[in-house]
C-alpha cells in the first residue's frame, strides 16, 4: 500500500505545482488555482519584493540562495507576497513547487506557505 501511495505522491509532483499539506490527515493535495494577485500591486515593500523574487529566481535554477524569512502580524501579505512570486516565476521555471503547510493545533490552525525547487 505504501508503493502505490508513493507512485500517487509522485505522480501529484510531477502534474502540479502547488499543494496543501494537511498535518492532521497526513496527505498531500495539489491546488488547481492560486488565490493571489499580480504582483505589481503588491506595494510599500518594493525593496523586499525585489529582493524576494531575485532570491526565488536563483533558487529556481539551482543558484545558491538565502532562506527567507517573512515576519509580521496576521494580515500584513506575508503569504500573498510568496504566492504572487511564485506565480510570476512559476510559469517559466516549472521546477518550482509551492507547498501551503495547514498545520494543526489544538488552540488554533496555522497555515504557512513554503516554496521548494523540485527535481524530475
Amino acid at each position: 500500500m505504501a508503493f502505490f501511495k508513493h507512485l500517487l505522491i509522485k505522480k501529484n509532483l510531477l502534474n502540479n505545482n502547488a499543494f496543501i499539506w494537511n498535518s492532521e490527515k497526513k496527505t498531500i493535495n495539489p491546488i488547481q488555482k492560486i488565490n493571489t494577485i499580480n504582483l505589481d500591486l503588491i506595494v510599500c515593500v518594493e525593496r523586499h519584493k525585489k529582493t524576494l523574487l531575485e532570491n526565488t529566481r536563483n533558487f529556481s535554477i539551482g543558484n545558491f540562495t538565502n532562506n527567507a524569512l517573512l515576519w509580521g502580524a496576521r494580515g500584513n501579505g506575508k503569504s500573498t507576497l510568496i504566492k504572487s512570486v511564485f506565480v510570476t516565476l512559476s510559469s517559466k521555471y516549472n521546477n518550482l513547487k509551492l507547498i501551503q503547510l495547514l498545520l494543526y493545533n489544538p488552540l488554533t490552525i496555522k497555515c504557512q506557505v513554503i516554496l521548494i525547487p523540485y527535481a524530475k
